[in-house]
């Protein structure tokens, strides 16, 4: 009788060992599924019942062992298993190395299995993610990203929005004022990239190698703008492997900031860093299933050098728990300040409980403003406030309620502030929810400390009153950055799509009348499509003071367009008439910054809506600089070419000259400031775009009133040695360059 039921262990553990072989199969067919990028597949083959059975099966095959030990595992129990048994001692130490040997393979099998659950799950959803914003783009007629610019002029950060197309091939192309800035081709599931701002469309990239079958291989770096900013990390199959360094998602000229830790398979693993300035100011640990863990510094989306906003608490298992502050500073050599924070269940819902202060950030004068109240179950309930911090002193601005249910729905009266909320103009929503949706009235008030309207009401309308929050009949709406350029859009909703005439109001200040700058008509079905004949203001009316005109047909420009600039055409060429939307022919074009002191325009061929041969630039009228597009692929440049610095304005007339080869810098480029060589460097001949050997850089700031360089090194793209920063004093410009401070980098 002992003898059956030592066979029936065995039977048992022999029929669980199968369990193994047929779990790791399937493990083999997701993977080879995924490399082959079958993603289908590989979702059947790892459906949540299974994913499910599985595990269940597994832990109960742990647990029972565990429970079992007590007469089978600990050496007590072993001997009087013996015992009672009429087998021999041999066959019962065979036993037992069998049991023992099959609970470590189950165990380490687990926990194996089920981390490999959570990578292939977030494998799936990384794919299904980047499908979802494909086919969004693909399907929208408005295909817009939105991106943070920094104005170098205006010394801030704004938002602006971007087009963006795919093509059936993955090819993605980012466009701005019709003029392309990117074409990249995704093809890599797992680094799906989304830029954040201007600068990284244009500068940043990634350079390395790849497998026949496209899977990243080896080193790879990260560059921007012809230099070697860090080191990366290596790829295996594909898979990011070891150490890496890796910018944070908002990297640019003002977020210098970037991550390092370590990769196991693609996922990250220990602890991670995040640095500025060789500074370690976060981070913290993953722990083997790539969840983080315990405490963590964490840095907001929006980061950067003018409102540096830190989240400091305890993470379990991926999800945060306990206490929450935020933290924040506008200066690198200042600490930070607490601002805000709350609690988090510990549970590990990652539920937020009782009171909070949470932040808003915002591009106007002030880099964020609070909020605060309760949280129940996650849910906001009851009174939230809204505050800004003027001299000192925290200033109610805005709020309203949510329901006590406990379902986060906004409730009755509320005031909303605007993104660009600022001092000079404190711009507010005024009007009421119901169920969590704006309905019936709706209006816009404009407060300014410099004029005696010190509340004036400039614009608004009616939502459905059903609770849909579909904007009805008669609107006013104005310009986001509302201050900078005081607009007003005027005109007719049905079921929230524009319908009808609308027109582009404007005024100088705020003590002047609108008067009608520009407008057009929506069809009436409600589609929202624009048709006839349209005036436009630019996309940087505030500093520009450009509009311009021509026709639409079924939503596309086509026909001859205009640019006008105080009452000149300055500008313009034709789209064609075929509706397609694209440029065709002969086009003058003006910068994307033309305003009073940059008056900066191109001239050249369009073909198809591709650039192509000679485009010349010309500045207040005078010719200085072009060059050539190549003819058969669009934003690629050849030959030689004079480029202008992308600050160029009177009083900072920058020109760079160099050769382009297939849309890369190659060989000798020189800097100029109007007619005088200042400094420049080389490029590599292989068309990798990086600097080598001797430099002369100019400083971001650099005008003719404050002239500042970097003369030094660069090896395959990296600064090396010492460099020096020079100063000329515009007062003693026969003196020439003198160092002012020595930088020394790594060999």
């Amino acid at each position: 009788m002992n003898i059956c039921k030592l066979c029936i262990l065995i039977e048992i553990l022999e029929a669980q060992t199968m369990l193994v072989l047929a779990t790791q199969q399937l493990i083999g067919e997701y993977q080879k599924a995924l490399y082959l990028n079958q993603f289908e597949k590989a979702k059947i083959i790892i459906k949540p019942k299974k994913q499910s059975n599985t595990i269940q099966i597994l832990d109960n095959l742990l647990l029972t062992y565990t429970q079992n030990n007590n007469e089978i595992m600990f050496e007590k129990g072993y001997y009087k298993f013996c015992a009672q048994s009429s087998i021999s001692s041999p066959d019962c130490y065979r036993v037992k190395l069998q049991i023992l040997n099959l609970i470590v393979k189950f165990s380490s099998f687990s926990n194996c299995f089920k981390q490999f659950l959570f990578k292939s799950n977030q494998n799936i959803l990384i794919q299904k993610k980047m499908n979802s914003k494909i086919t969004q783009i693909r399907n929208e007629n408005n295909n817009q990203l939105k991106v943070y610019k920094w104005d170098s002029f205006d010394r801030k950060l704004t938002k602006i929005n971007i087009q963006v197309s795919i093509n059936n091939n993955n090819l993605i192309i980012l466009s701005f004022q019709d003029n392309i800035l990117r074409k990249y081709l995704q093809d890599d599931s797992t680094n799906f990239e989304i830029f954040q701002n201007m600068e990284q469309i244009k500068y940043f990239e990634w350079q390395g190698e790849y497998e026949p079958n496209k899977k990243k291989i080896g080193k790879w770096k990260a560059t921007w703008n012809g230099e070697v900013i860090l080191d990366g990390g290596y790829y295996k199959n594909g898979l990011k492997l070891g150490l890496w360094e890796q910018p944070i998602k908002n990297y640019m000229s003002i977020a210098q900031v970037y991550e390092v830790g370590e990769y196991f398979n693609d996922q990250k693993t220990g602890t991670w860093k995040y640095i500025q300035n060789n500074k370690n100011i976060g981070g913290g640990v993953f722990n083997e299933l790539g969840q983080k863990n315990q405490k963590w510094v964490e840095l907001s989306d929006g980061f950067w050098d003018g409102s540096q906003i830190i989240y400091i608490g305890e993470y379990k298992n991926g999800n945060k728990v306990g206490r929450w502050d935020i933290e924040f500073r506008d200066d690198i050599n200042t600490a930070f300040s607490l601002i805000g924070g709350g609690s988090y269940d510990d549970a590990g819902d990652e539920l937020k409980l009782g009171n909070w202060v949470e932040i808003i950030e915002n591009f106007g004068d002030f880099p964020y403003v609070k909020q605060n109240g309760v949280y129940k179950n996650g849910k906001k309930v009851g009174r939230w406030d809204i505050y800004w911090n003027w001299n000192g002193n925290q200033k109610k601005i805005g709020g309203g309620l949510y329901d006590d249910a406990g379902y986060g729905l906004k409730q009755g009266n509320w005031v909303e502030i605007t993104d660009n909320f600022q001092y000079n103009s404190q711009v507010t929503y005024n009007g009421e929810y119901k169920n969590g949706q704006k309905a019936c009235r709706w209006d816009i008030w404009l407060k300014c400390p410099y004029s005696n309207k010190l509340n004036e009401k400039i614009g608004g309308g009616q939502y459905d009153s059903a609770g849909y929050g579909l904007k009805q009949g008669d609107w006013v709406e104005i310009l986001d950055n509302f201050y900078d350029a005081q607009l007003t859009y005027n005109g007719r909703y049905k079921n929230g799509k524009k319908i009808g005439i609308w027109n582009i109001q404007y005024r100088y200040r705020q003590s002047d009348p609108f008067y009608k700058i520009a407008g057009g008509s929506y069809d009436e079905i409600g589609n929202e499509i624009k048709f006839g004949d349209w005036f436009e203001i630019s996309d940087n009316f505030q500093d520009s003071y450009v509009t311009c005109n021509g026709g639409y047909q079924y939503g596309k420009k086509v026909g001859r367009w205009n640019f006008m600039y105080e009452g000149d055409q300055i500008g313009g060429g034709f789209y064609d008439e075929e509706n397609n939307g694209v440029k065709i022919g002969q086009w003058i074009e003006l910068d994307q910054a033309f305003f009073g002191c940059k008056q900066v325009t191109y001239h050249g061929e369009y073909q198809n809506g591709r650039k192509v041969g000679k485009w010349n630039i010309f500045a207040w009228g005078q010719l200085i600089g072009g060059g050539l597009y190549d003819e058969e692929d669009d934003a690629i440049k050849i030959g030689q070419w004079i480029e202008l610095d992308e600050a160029f304005s009177g009083d900072n007339q920058i020109t760079f000259q160099g050769e382009y080869k297939n849309g890369r810098k190659v060989g000798r480029w020189n800097i100029y400031v109007g007619q005088y060589l200042i400094g420049g460097g080389s490029y590599h001949q292989n068309g990798d775009g990086l600097k080598l050997g001797d430099w002369i850089e100019i400083s971001d700031g650099f005008q003719n009133s404050s002239q500042s360089t970097y003369n030094g090194k660069y090896k395959d793209g990296k600064k090396i040695g010492t460099w020096r920063k020079m100063r000329r004093d515009i007062n003693k410009m026969q003196e020439g360059f003198i160092t002012v401070e020595e930088i020394k980098y790594d060999n």
